[in-house]
């Protein structure tokens, strides 16, 4: 996909673009053809759990401010504390530190803060929000029709987070693995 590549491609700009570095959308279709004549089937790896900050909706919410309708297509809070300077709960992003970044509103004060569970090039999708799962159907049709044979969808388990975010309680480095109940996998939406 289109992506600026902070994060190996993982950071999709455009779910409808081939990257320049691989070619273009009509390359991408000469490969399907030719898989399939040669009786080969072409999966894709669709990222349905987070984008780039550089997709469209994203950048909109962005200049758009508080309020955006499209704000609420991600996990944009309010901070705590005093003017809100620290992050709505104590989520790790998965690469380390804060799951939260801090916006500035476009009149440049300092605004709300968005959830990346991975890079902070890499807002997090709300899939409690219909307009994602419209979107998601669309891209899941554009690449069917172009050919391709099934996806392989990253962070899948990362989809749904917990109803209003709550606080881990736990400070440190984030144990991936183990039976510790992560308000941000695995939850019952999935």
């Amino acid at each position: 996909y289109a992506s600026p590549q902070a994060d190996a491609g993982y950071d999709v700009a455009d779910y409808r673009a081939i990257d320049p570095m691989f070619g273009t959308l009509a390359d991408a279709e000469a490969v399907i053809d030719e898989a399939h004549r040669l009786g080969l089937r072409v999966i894709v790896d669709l990222v349905p759990n987070h984008c780039s900050d550089q997709h469209a909706w994203f950048r909109r919410a962005l200049r758009e401010g508080p309020g955006s309708a499209l704000r609420n297509r991600f996990h944009f809070r309010a901070g705590k504390g005093a003017d809100g300077h620290l992050p709505p709960n104590d989520w790790e992003s998965i690469f380390g530190g804060p799951a939260w970044t801090r916006t500035t509103n476009p009149d440049g004060t300092p605004g709300e803060w968005y959830l990346h569970l991975f890079a902070p090039q890499q807002p997090d999708f709300n899939w409690d929000h219909p307009a994602v799962h419209d979107e998601f159907r669309t891209i899941l049709r554009f690449w069917l029709d172009l050919g391709i044979d099934g996806f392989r969808i990253d962070v899948a388990h990362g989809l749904v987070k917990a109803a209003g975010l709550p606080d881990m309680g736990q400070t440190g480095q984030l144990k991936l693995l183990g039976n510790q109940p992560l308000p941000f996998f695995d939850q019952d939406g999935v």
